[in-house]
């Protein structure tokens, strides 16, 4: 019998064509697969390989969850969702309140500055690199703020916009109990380390922004006020008011809706009600209620709604068709398009969670291609 001969080893392009098509959303495959011998892993430490990785996949992964408790102290916590693990913090930020989430970075908010600065610290995070950006706020009086990040990079496709220009949007409310609310953005810019001028809107007294994820629509950010949204404009630095449709409950989240369309979700007991603004033929934006989910007839091998308890939304991952929700029981990640749910393993009740998507390729001189795969 003649002795088999050995297979032949796959030449380098055809093994990125294999890797490139291990799944970004669980970093540690993409680990393991490098450590199956030198060429794999010279393959995945060649510099053109992440563009490749991320150009092929597209949309951003969801790597884990930022976390906002309001206990004894003010704390935001990084929620792993896979066996990523964020570099310069996540552990825990005493006194910072995550606000936004976007384009691989998060954006966290200190007002116990407030009480021995008066003001507001900022702090920009790319859970990453570990990289971390101190700003300065406004030097304006400001109540009731919030505040959004923004990639600022031309031409930016935001798979990988790590290190890359950024804008934060900070708005906030000075409420004159009598004569309304004035409400002002400002825009700090890295391109030219100042803040903007404000923009400004006269709303009524009471008519307070409301400290909750901004969504990005197109060219424009919308936040949430007592009484309505808050719509900032990129372009044209100009801020103007949208109402809500008659329908309205404390538990409702602002997000993207079909056609890149403004919307929102809200909960009324175990009914989630899908909303999107459109134009009407006499070119006049309206609220449309799109859809109902009744979550206690969706079927799943697990319970999932506890009929006793009112379930919470907790969050949205931008740029995709997935909420989160607490549903009395567990946490869990819904899919409105597959209608799939997840639960995502977090034992207590959570009720204030902003999605951190980013894809992480590992980097192989930094030595964490071993401690990933034990993962």
């Amino acid at each position: 019998m003649a002795p088999s001969r050995p297979l032949p080893e796959l030449v380098d392009d055809a093994v990125a064509e294999i890797l490139l098509r291990l799944p970004p959303d669980e970093p540690r495959h993409l680990v393991r697969a490098s450590l199956v011998c030198k060429r794999w892993r010279r393959v995945v430490a060649d510099p053109a390989f992440p563009r490749r990785y991320r150009s092929f996949h597209g949309a951003q992964p969801l790597l884990g969850l930022l976390r906002n408790t309001y206990d004894d102290d003010s704390i935001s916590v990084f929620l792993p969702t896979t066996s990523f693990r964020p570099r310069g913090g996540g552990h825990g930020f005493p006194g910072g309140i995550a606000v936004d989430c976007r384009h691989g970075r998060a954006l966290l908010l200190d007002y116990t500055k407030m009480i021995w600065e008066g003001r507001v610290g900022i702090l920009v995070w790319d859970p990453s690199t570990g990289d971390r950006t101190i700003l300065r706020n406004p030097d304006a009086p400001l109540l009731n703020s919030t505040a959004a990040f923004v990639c600022a990079a031309d031409g930016c496709t935001h798979l990988g916009c790590h290190g890359s220009p950024f804008l934060v949007v900070f708005v906030g409310g000075e409420d004159h109990c009598h004569f309304g609310c004035v409400t002002k953005a400002f825009v700090y810019s890295t391109q030219t380390g100042a803040w903007s001028a404000p923009a400004s809107i006269q709303l009524a007294p009471g008519d307070i922004i409301r400290q909750m994820r901004s969504q990005l629509v197109g060219e424009a950010l919308y936040f949430f006020r007592a009484r309505g949204i808050l719509r900032y404009d990129l372009v044209g630095h100009r801020l103007s008011a949208i109402g809500l449709p008659a329908w309205y409950d404390i538990n409702m989240m602002l997000m993207e809706a079909e056609g890149g369309r403004l919307g929102f979700a809200g909960l009324k007991g175990s009914s989630l009600h899908l909303w999107c603004r459109e134009e009407s033929p006499d070119r006049v934006d309206r609220w449309a209620l799109s859809r109902v989910i009744e979550l206690d007839s969706l079927t799943t091998s697990e319970p999932f709604y506890h009929p006793l308890h009112n379930p919470l939304l907790m969050g949205y991952a931008e740029g995709t068709s997935i909420i989160f929700v607490s549903t009395g029981i567990g946490n869990y990640m819904f899919d409105l398009k597959s209608m799939q749910i997840k639960n995502i393993g977090e034992g207590r009740t959570l009720e204030d969670v902003l999605p951190y998507m980013s894809f992480f390729i590992p980097d192989c001189a930094r030595g964490e291609l071993p401690s990933l795969a034990r993962t």
